[in-house]
């Protein structure tokens, strides 16, 4: 086992404490390798664009119904949908609220 002096002349050599040459060197970086892509058919577009489209329109459907249930008030305009999101966090906490009462 090396001690402390022995360990510090090693890595900064014995004279001057001036770090050694080698210590100083760049590390080489490794090349990236290129990513294949895999060929996709136009049918796999196609498919993979209307199951997109179906999420989206789900989506949109649950928040329209989201925006039935959480009462605002109607001069409000239309909540975002991060906006009705803390809003009908906050609906629930009411209740909950309400119902420990």
């Amino acid at each position: 086992m090396l001690d402390v002096g022995m360990e510090m002349e090693l890595l900064y050599g014995a004279e001057n404490n001036a770090p050694m040459e080698f210590l100083q060197l760049p590390i080489p970086k490794k090349p990236k390798k290129a990513r294949r892509r895999r060929a996709r058919s136009e049918y796999q577009k196609d498919a993979a664009n209307q199951r997109e489209r179906r999420r989206m329109h789900d989506l949109h459907q649950s928040f329209e119904a989201l925006r039935q249930l959480v009462p605002v008030m109607p001069f409000e305009k239309r909540l975002s949908r991060l906006e009705l999101l803390r809003v009908a966090a906050d609906y629930i906490t009411f209740l909950r609220n309400l119902l420990k009462e």
